[in-house]
């Protein structure tokens, strides 16, 4: 057994999340995971976690089916070369992650655009201003949800470019539906990841596990318009807390739905107006 197969079974184990599975593969070689038994896994573990761990983990060992179907899935782990060197430099990187499309732009250099589910009426343009000049040097990255989310993967498939769509959901689900054939398009032009196995339907505590992925995917975050309280700003700290670059995009005082974008430009998130704001500070990376 090597960490690879190691690390499907953890991930199969009830209770064992990334930050343990990261934790646990991390300490072993190849050689030691392929001897190790769960009680010595469970050493690795803290004391009052042990028991559970074990019974659970054993318990998963007499259903090797559930682990070859894992296997047979198309994704990517923390451990091969194809996994993205920025997202493993984020805090609480998903140890694996199922994919539809092109893999190869996990090692390309990206920008997460994120904002409101319901923008203003001119959008499309605004997007179009600001990243519609970066996007065939750019993988624009989102999370398919409908509003700006989904402006920002159309408008880099629409130029040329390439996207990313990080779902809360298994692959095989189109949340929102309305947003079903984009997600179609993008599974064949660019890539569909997610951390969740197919047929696993929304749950609200997916959604900002979700922006962490976007997050860590990118060199930088833009957030176009976002309310007070609102996921957007959920991925914009996340960004900043892996040493990413933040923009905010300024508007109406007058619309809630930029209060957010205000407030990250008073913590001291780049105030952007066009796609040249983007570009000098990323062109560090």
């Amino acid at each position: 057994m090597s960490r690879k197969t190691l690390l499907y079974q953890l991930y199969l184990t009830p209770g064992v999340g990334n930050i343990t599975m990261a934790a646990l593969l991390q300490q072993l070689t190849d050689a030691e995971a392929a001897d190790i038994t769960p009680y010595e896994l469970a050493q690795l573990l803290p004391v009052k976690r042990q028991e559970k761990f074990i019974t659970a983990y054993s318990a998963l060992l007499q259903t090797p089916e559930k682990i070859k179907y894992l296997q047979e899935l198309p994704h990517v782990t923390f451990l091969d070369e194809a996994y993205s060197p920025y997202l493993i430099e984020s805090y609480r990187f998903p140890c694996l992650l199922f994919y539809q499309g092109n893999l190869s732009l996990l090692q390309e250099k990206a920008l997460s655009v994120v904002g409101t589910r319901s923008p203003v009426a001119n959008s499309r343009a605004i997007l179009r201003r600001l990243i519609g000049p970066l996007v065939k040097e750019w993988v624009i990255v989102s999370g398919l949800a409908r509003g700006i989310d989904a402006l920002a993967h159309e408008t880099a498939l629409t130029g040329g470019g390439a996207t990313i769509a990080c779902l809360g959901t298994g692959l095989d689900i189109f949340y929102p539906a309305e947003n079903a054939q984009l997600q179609k398009q993008i599974g064949e032009k660019g890539l569909l990841l997610s951390e969740y196995l197919p047929q696993l339907g929304p749950k609200r505590h997916h959604f900002p596990l979700r922006n962490r992925i976007i997050a860590g995917l990118s060199c930088g975050t833009l957030v176009v318009a976002a309310k007070e309280r609102s996921g957007s700003l959920i991925t914009a700290q996340l960004a900043l807390e892996n040493n990413r670059e933040v923009f905010a995009l300024p508007g109406n005082i007058m619309e809630g739905n930029f209060a957010g974008c205000h407030w990250l430009i008073q913590q001291g998130a780049k105030c952007v107006q066009n796609s040249q704001d983007i570009e000098g500070e990323l062109k560090f990376f």
